[in-house]
């Protein structure tokens, strides 16, 4: 596999998420890479870490190849259709991985976290991001 393109394709492909509605996020560095895989639900995303631990642990050997310092691969796929990839590389750096992820999906998607403590990390990743931008 030597391509995003491949990549996205793969994950959408695979047997465990086939025909679900979700959001996955592929974060790179030059030192280290994470992910997250949300469900859907309405208008709210739910992180499940089942799903995350399986597509990151296939494809980490893809994952290091393909997006050692790139950014922030987002995927997003309804009822097992990808709608759209891209990457994103101009968040915050001083957040945690998974506020960055929440708040992408946010600003991107116009979903919400599901969970009130969810919610309030988000605002408070929404005044982070508006520090960090003149």
């Amino acid at each position: 596999m030597k391509s995003v393109e491949n990549l996205v394709n793969s994950i959408v492909d695979e047997s465990v998420i086939k025909g679900k509605t979700y959001i996955y996020l592929i974060s790179g560095t030059e030192n280290s890479f994470t992910s997250g895989y949300y469900k859907i639900v309405e208008n709210e995303v739910s992180y499940v870490s089942d799903i995350t631990v399986f597509l990151f642990e296939k494809y980490t050997n893809e994952i290091g190849m393909i997006m050692r310092g790139k950014g922030i691969l987002c995927i997003k796929v309804e009822a097992g259709k990808l709608m759209e990839y891209s990457i994103v590389n101009d968040m915050n750096p001083e957040l945690y991985d998974s506020d960055v992820f929440e708040l992408i999906i946010y600003q991107r998607y116009d979903l919400e976290p599901e969970g009130e403590e969810s919610k309030v990390t988000l605002r408070k990743s929404l005044k982070a991001e508006k520090i960090k931008k003149p």
